[in-house]
């Protein structure tokens, strides 16, 4: 009789730590945005999809090395604003104004402006993007993130493959 206690306690404790387990993949890693570079009009873009019901704001991307550059990704301005911005601005100050709804099941493209040091920069050169977001229903107590790591020479045979409209 005690063994059968005993074997209940532990399939028990196996079947909460599972439970547990399942509802922390779903609150944390099945419940988020998913970011891919893509191709648009010949150019890359990162494309942002996000895969909920929910809305969620990024507020905050960050390219290393900075070779590469969101354009148009900061909602509280209009296009006349960024494109003046684009012009007049340092590029530390365009990267501090970001600011991005996506609506639930929402898709949005953004350009990748490219600097002078990726198209010298070795094709093996990885280039790492995160992204930072939040959900507007449910407030989480970590910093969540998208990360995408993409190959130099990658981006630039994208680029090119869609010069020759194979993509």
């Amino acid at each position: 009789m005690f063994d059968f206690i005993d074997a209940a306690k532990t399939i028990g404790s196996v079947g909460g730590l599972v439970s547990v387990s399942l509802l922390i993949y779903d609150r944390v890693i099945r419940s988020r945005p998913v970011a891919f570079v893509s191709v648009k009009n010949y150019q890359a873009h990162i494309t942002i999809q996000n895969s909920v019901v929910e809305t969620v704001i990024i507020d905050n991307i960050k390219v290393s090395p900075p070779m590469l550059e969101v354009r148009g990704a900061d909602d509280k301005k209009s296009a006349q604003t960024e494109k003046a911005e684009i012009l007049y601005t340092s590029r530390e100050a365009r990267s501090r104004g970001i600011f991005i709804v996506l609506k639930g099941n929402e898709q949005r493209s953004f350009l990748l402006s490219r600097f002078a040091d990726f198209e010298n920069a070795n094709a093996d050169q990885k280039i790492h993007i995160r992204l930072q977001w939040h959900s507007t229903q449910k407030v989480f107590l970590i910093p969540r993130y998208i990360s995408l790591t993409a190959r130099v020479g990658d981006l630039k045979a994208l680029r090119d493959a869609a010069l020759v409209n194979k993509v």
